[in-house]
């Protein structure tokens, strides 16, 4: 999922919006979006009518008063108003904040501001304080928080810098660009004012500031008509999800490889001691001739193993997350060269269990041969399956002598 926030200043409201505005968030196309300092102006109407016709139907909006900003969310999927808002800590937090849900992705959104209060403190420490004991009470619910928060974290402790280390120790992760800025001052000082802290049931694929997008300006540092801060894009994916379909890729790259002739490549699939990660080992029939499925005869050549801990960077690879299992199955005979070698060749009952697997723990299975608790002996367990009942697989077999 795709979402983005952008600070568009209130100034932007106070004539029309210009197309800048909707043109970017089309050429960026975001899942869902937060705008801050948003305020309903002439053009409101129009606006969300051009953000409808590129797919961001659903909206809600904070509450509205006269001379506060508010916060806008629009999203593809259907949106339901949250539970929580916010309190007057300061006059303008319950403007500046907005909680949804979104019940196809289990997933909820905070979109907020925290109000500069530059000079003053203690209203700022207010509002941070509120804010702190609302993530700790929603950070093990898969949550995304995100918006303005006008504090960098290199900030100092006075202007709230430190709280960004204390939400991470407290288990959130803070989906931070690894360069740019968000904002320039008017003597030009860079800082990061917009964030992200994201839930650890979701992973943060990536996040970037964006300042320009088909080119067009999204942070303009001097025109009182343009917004003047960066837009900030965070990928996310349910994290569970992500670790499953990296799994299922690796098992069907092995069909896709058995019909390309490499039926003797088998898997050894497992859970680690602390049932945590499952693991694989790729490996040729011959090396699995053994009484069960954790002994095998040799170990001559190398194998290739994966763990659910790397996600998709399979087998230390750093360019293969996007790739399809037609495209891992290229890669793994490029890279395993003698593993492919000794895979070639006939296993067809092997190969046939196989299809068969794949196709009963479909779509989101994983079968395990092995793990540090008891396991059944009539059958093969399935992550995430646990009614499931899979047949063993046929025993590995020498390779036939070439003449």
């Amino acid at each position: 999922m795709k979402l983005l926030s952008w600070n568009v200043n209130h100034r932007t409201q106070r004539k029309p919006i210009p197309d800048l505005i909707p043109e970017a968030i089309q050429a960026l196309a975001p899942d869902l979006l937060v705008l801050t300092e948003y305020v309903r102006g002439p053009s409101h109407a129009d606006f969300l009518a051009r953000l409808a016709n590129i797919g961001l139907r659903h909206v809600l909006i904070s509450p509205e008063v006269r001379g506060e900003n508010s916060v806008l969310i629009v999203c593809r999927r259907s949106l339901a108003p949250g539970g929580v808002s916010a309190p007057a800590v300061a006059p303008s937090m319950p403007y500046n904040f907005l909680h949804v849900e979104l019940p196809e992705d289990r997933l909820q959104v905070m979109g907020i501001r925290i109000p500069d209060y530059s000079r003053q403190a203690q209203m700022r420490k207010a509002c941070w304080d509120w804010f702190c004991s609302v993530a700790a009470e929603v950070v093990s619910d898969p949550t995304v928080i995100i918006g303005d928060f006008n504090s960098d974290p290199n900030y100092s402790k006075s202007r709230c810098g430190d709280r960004f280390e204390k939400l991470v120790e407290e288990g959130w992760r803070l989906a931070m660009p690894e360069e740019g800025a968000s904002y320039w001052s008017p003597n030009n000082h860079a800082v990061r004012l917009d964030h992200a802290f994201v839930s650890k049931h979701n992973l943060v694929l990536s996040s970037r500031y964006i300042t320009h997008v088909a080119g067009l300006t999204l942070a303009n540092r001097c025109g009182s008509m343009l917004p003047d801060h960066a837009a900030l894009e965070v990928i996310i994916e349910n994290a569970k999800d992500y670790i499953v379909d990296g799994c299922r890729r690796l098992l069907e790259m092995v069909r896709i490889l058995h019909r390309q002739g490499y039926e003797r490549l088998r898997i050894n699939p497992g859970m680690s001691p602390s049932g945590c990660h499952w693991r694989c080992e790729f490996l040729p029939s011959e090396m699995t001739i053994a009484d069960d499925f954790n002994r095998h005869i040799s170990r001559s050549m190398e194998t290739a193993r994966y763990s659910s801990g790397n996600l998709k960077n399979y087998f230390g690879w750093t360019d293969a997350a996007s790739d399809l299992p037609a495209d891992l199955a290229v890669k793994f005979i490029e890279r395993f060269p003698d593993l492919a070698k000794a895979s070639t060749g006939r296993d067809p009952e092997y190969a046939k269990w196989y299809s068969m697997m794949l196709a009963m723990t479909a779509p989101d299975g994983i079968i395990y041969f092995y793990a540090d608790y008891p396991l059944p002996d009539d059958h093969l367990p399935v992550h995430n399956r646990p009614d499931m009942r899979i047949p063993f697989p046929p025993l590995g077999t020498e390779r036939p002598e070439v003449l």
